[in-house]
Parts: C-alpha cells; sequence; structure tokens
C-alpha cells in the first residue's frame, strides 16, 4: 500500500528553518497559480485560517507540520514539490538517505517522537537507528556479516516544535516472526532502548498483515446479534469491585441486563479470591443470564467474564470454564496479560465461537506507546472490543482528533495517513474484521449526544457508574441510560442533529421517563471527570468517585 502521505526525506541538518519556510511560500504561490485556486477555496480545503494561509505565503508565519501536510493534500501535490528541497545527505559520516517509493515495499514503518531534548534532527535519527541495529559500539562479529543484510534504516526526521524530534524508521519485515505481536513489539522496540522516545504509529506491510487472526466474530457481526436497530451498546462493569458474595453479585447482574443495558462486565481487578471465587461467580452469573433467555427482549444480554490469570495456561482454563456454562463473553486484561495470552485466547474463540473483550488496554497507555497503536495491535492480535479513552474527558490528555484516530485504526478499512489523527502511515488491512470501540468511562446521560456525535452509532458507551450511583437504584439506572440512547437514536433518524439538539432531545424524552429524568436531574449538565461522575453536591451520597 503506498504512503500516500509521505513525509518530506531528510534536509541537511544545517538547513535553516527559514530557508525552509521562504521554499514554501515561494513553491505555495506556485502551487495555487497552477492549480487556479483562490487562497480562500484553498484555506477552506486545508483547514486553516485566510490569515494564516495569507502569512505563509508572505513569509511571515511558521506553519506547523500538520499544516504542510493538510496544504499540500489539498492542492494534490507531494512534500517535496512543496518545499522545493533535494534530498541531500545528512552528514558524510552518516548513511545516504534517499526517496523511496514503498507502494510495493515490506518495510515495518515505524514514526517515533523524542520530547524535550537538546539532539538536533540528525542526531536523533542517528540515535535511534542505532538503537534498532545494536549498534551503539563496535563489535567484533561486525565483520561475520552477510553482505546485504537488511538492515534498520532511517527515512525521515524532522524538528516538529519546540524540543521536540519526529523521527520514522523502516524496519525489515523479515525481522519479525509472522503473526507475532510480541515479535514484532520486540524488534520495533528495539529502538526506544534508552532513548527516552515514544513510538507514535506504525505500518504494518501486507506481507505481515495477512499472518495476524484479527477479531474472530468482529464489530458488525456483534452489533447486528445484539440490537435490530443501530444504535450504540451499553456496558456497566460491575460496582461495588470487591466485598459482593458471588450471589450478590449475580443478582445485580441480572437487574441490570433485565432493565436495559446490553452487558455487565467484571472489573479488570477481579480475579478469583476465597471470598469470590471465580467459577462460583462464573456459574452463578450463567444461571441469572439463562433466566433472561426465557424473555424474547432479553435473549442478548452478556456478561463479560474477566478470564485473566497468573499463566496463560490458567486464562485458557478459566474460558473454558465460562464457555462450559453457557457465557461466551471473555474480557481479558490485556495490560496485565500481554499480547501472547491475547493472541492464545484468540485461537481458542475460534475454536469456541466466543468474543473476546480487551477492557484493561486503557492501562497499556505508557510514555512508549501512543494509544492508536495499542488500539491497532489489539485489533490485528485478534480482541473484538477494545477499551478506549473517552473523547469528551482529559484522560491520558487525548484530544478528540486523537481518538477519532484511534477508533480509525479499530474500525478503519484501509485506514489513510491522517497526520492530525496521530495516523502517520497508510495502514492495510486486507478486509479483517473490525473492533468495536468500548468508549469508557464516568459518562452519564448527558454526554450521550455527543459521544454518538463523535464516535458514532457502532460503539459500546461505557456508563457503569451512572447507572450503579443514579438516586432511584441501579434498576433506574439501567432504565435512564437506554431511554436517553433510544431517544437520541430515534431523532437522528429523523434528521435531527445529536451535537446542536442533543440536550433537547434528551429534556423532551425526560418528561415521559420518571428515571432519565432524575439522571439528567442528579447530575451536572456535562460534567465529566475520568473516573469521577459529579451528582447534587446538596448529597454527598451523589458524587461518585470510581477507583
Amino acid at each position: 500500500m503506498k504512503v500516500t502521505d509521505k513525509k518530506n526525506p531528510y534536509m541537511k541538518p544545517d538547513l535553516k528553518m527559514d530557508t525552509l519556510f521562504r521554499n514554501i511560500a515561494k513553491q505555495l504561490k506556485k502551487a495555487i497559480e497552477e492549480k487556479d485556486i483562490s487562497i480562500s477555496e484553498l484555506a477552506k480545503k486545508a483547514d486553516v485560517s485566510d490569515a494564516t494561509l495569507s502569512r505563509i505565503l508572505s513569509g511571515e508565519a511558521n506553519p506547523s507540520f500538520d499544516k504542510i501536510v493538510r496544504i499540500a493534500k489539498s492542492l494534490e501535490i507531494s512534500l517535496d514539490k512543496l518545499t522545493g528541497l533535494p534530498i541531500k545527505e545528512v552528514e558524510s559520516n552518516a548513511p545516504t538517505l534517499e526517496q523511496e517509493d514503498y507502494s510495493n515495499e515490506t518495510d515495518i514503518l515505524a514514526s517515533f517522537e523524542i520530547s524535550d531534548t537538546d539532539l538536533t534532527p540528525s542526531q536523533a535519527s542517528r540515535m535511534l537507528t542505532s538503537a534498532a541495529n545494536g549498534t551503539w559500539i563496535a563489535h567484533p562479529h561486525d565483520s561475520l556479516i552477510k553482505e546485504n543484510t537488511p538492515r534498520v534504516k532511517p527515512i525521515f526526521c524532522m524538528q516538529t516544535g519546540t524540543r521536540k524530534i519526529c523521527v520514522d524508521l523502516a524496519f525489515p519485515h523479515t525481522y519479525v516472526e509472522e503473526g507475532s505481536i510480541a515479535s514484532l513489539i520486540g524488534v520495533i522496540g528495539s529502538a526506544l532502548a534508552g532513548t527516552q522516545a515514544k513510538l507514535m504509529d506504525i505500518r504494518i506491510p501486507t506481507a505481515l498483515v495477512r499472518t495476524f487472526k484479527a477479531p474472530f466474530n468482529g464489530r458488525q457481526s456483534i452489533l447486528e446479534k445484539m440490537s435490530e436497530t443501530p444504535r450504540p451498546l451499553l456496558s456497566v462493569t460491575m460496582r461495588p469491585m470487591t466485598g459482593l458474595t458471588p450471589q450478590h453479585y449475580a443478582d445485580t447482574v441480572y437487574k441490570l441486563l433485565k432493565n436495559g443495558v446490553d452487558f455487565t462486565c467484571d472489573p479488570t481487578m477481579m480475579h478469583s479470591l476465597p471470598e469470590h471465587d471465580f467459577r462460583e461467580r462464573v456459574n452463578r452469573i450463567a444461571e441469572v443470564i439463562n433466566e433472561l433467555k426465557y424473555e424474547e427482549s432479553l435473549r442478548n444480554k452478556h456478561h463479560m467474564v474477566n478470564v485473566s490469570a497468573a499463566t496463560t495456561e490458567e486464562v485458557i482454563d478459566r474460558a473454558r470454564h465460562a464457555v462450559y456454562a453457557g457465557l461466551k463473553y471473555l474480557l481479558i486484561d490485556t495490560s496485565a496479560t500481554g499480547f501472547s495470552t491475547l493472541q492464545s485466547l484468540r485461537k481458542f474463540a475460534e475454536e469456541h465461537d466466543v468474543i473476546i473483550a480487551a477492557m484493561g488496554a486503557r492501562g497499556m497507555q505508557t510514555a512508549t506507546m501512543s494509544e492508536q497503536v495499542i488500539a491497532k495491535l489489539l485489533r490485528f492480535a485478534g480482541a473484538d472490543i477494545v477499551s478506549i479513552p473517552s473523547p469528551l474527558g482529559e484522560s491520558f490528555q487525548n484530544s478528540r482528533r486523537q481518538v477519532k484516530g484511534t477508533i480509525l485504526s479499530l474500525i478503519g478499512d484501509d485506514p489513510i495517513a491522517q497526520d492530525h489523527l496521530g495516523l502517520s502511515f497508510d495502514q492495510p488491512t486486507l478486509c479483517m474484521k473490525q473492533s468495536i470501540p468500548a468508549v469508557g468511562g464516568g459518562h452519564n446521560p448527558w454526554h450521550f449526544p455527543r459521544i454518538i456525535d463523535t464516535v458514532g452509532a457502532g460503539c459500546i458507551i461505557q456508563c457503569g457508574a451512572n447507572v450503579m450511583s443514579h438516586p432511584n437504584g441501579i434498576e433506574a439506572g439501567a432504565k435512564a441510560n437506554i431511554a436517553a440512547v433510544t431517544a437520541l437514536m430515534e431523532a437522528s433518524k429523523k434528521g435531527q442533529s445529536l451535537a446542536v439538539e442533543g440536550k433537547k432531545i434528551l429534556q423532551e424524552s425526560a418528561r415521559h421517563n420518571e428515571a432519565l429524568k432524575e439522571a439528567l436531574k442528579h447530575w451536572s449538565e456535562g460534567a465529566f471527570l475520568f473516573g469521577v461522575i459529579e451528582g447534587d453536591k446538596t448529597n454527598i451520597s451523589g458524587t461518585i468517585k470510581v477507583v
């Protein structure tokens, strides 16, 4: 797959940035004339202001790389043409960087970011390349290396902000064991050792894509089975996380599912304890799920069982027990168990037709890997459902656009590079099934219009805290949330804008639904903090902190 948003190859390190911007201004004027497009029209297509574009044309503005990319795309010209810069050697002792066409390449591409650094782009590139190739020091065995042995090579570097540098490397795909996420991370992660870099995006080439299993059931199949009409599905993580007996726990599951919630989930911290044995919990939950099946409208209700354990063998044993008990949704805390266990569970899923929920994925957000990279890897590893941050909150400092990039990694078919979404490369998917984004957490009904407007109807909304802490009880909480979603989807079908009219739609629906009326009254309009639901300030029990 051709990298349509290929970044400009190396510039000579001592080239002044003002020279680059003067070149851009000159080439931009020429391109505008050739394309016969007005400044206003180009500004609109590139999503920049007229004033900004005018300053770029006059050489007064220092455009961000993101703006340069959008302008080049809008003009349908290459970055090389827009910058007017030839390909040059970095230094006499550094590798020559040549412009390459990756349309037929099998290399794995990886984009890294180094922040708060005093390094120059060329120094950062050499550091990451040396780390990836293991060439920090000369080694006596270097002379034994065969000629033409594939090596990691730099393909791009650029200063993208104050003390911030972007470096792209190309890794030979033969370095990676087929179908192994662990091998892929191990190879690419070699560039992170001691470099303080963060992996922002990767492109897995077609040669490797076809070796990964991906989700067995996938997003479309789950959505069609769960609801006759398109709508977001509702998920509640059980509260309190500890202290309930298996029977009380199962009774709570029953009440939530019976009154409108689509899924209940074990918390990722819920494993097998002396007072709350895994197998006893599963057996009790299976009994109440079977009771629900007697009512036709409640047949598609499920509990996600946390099968995380000390060893992969025990994970599979717990999965097998859950399946034999009649539960088909298996929750795995990937941040704790790792990708190898997830891929083992994916093999089990194909043999037993079960669904895997990677609901602990948010815990994998680290200083070394971006959220959307994790999402992409979870999809390739076979997770049907993947927990992601909310686009509404400040968790992990994810912006709305970054969350959209994460969602594209889960549901996109051959998603193309979009730097403003954190997607540096095109990613072939070869028709692999999509994963459902499970958007969490800390949501109450006031948030649903914006979530649906941002993410779309084909998602799972995690709304456990507000359901479990509804002033009139958990049954009312479940009823309030499903009423809100139903009202919003009916309004959307009629052409109403949820982003604009969402508040009005909810208030109108609440006139005929007491549970929703109390929910909207109880929680501050739009109040959102990750892990915190703000309630009635006059009632201390209305403030729920999720820990």
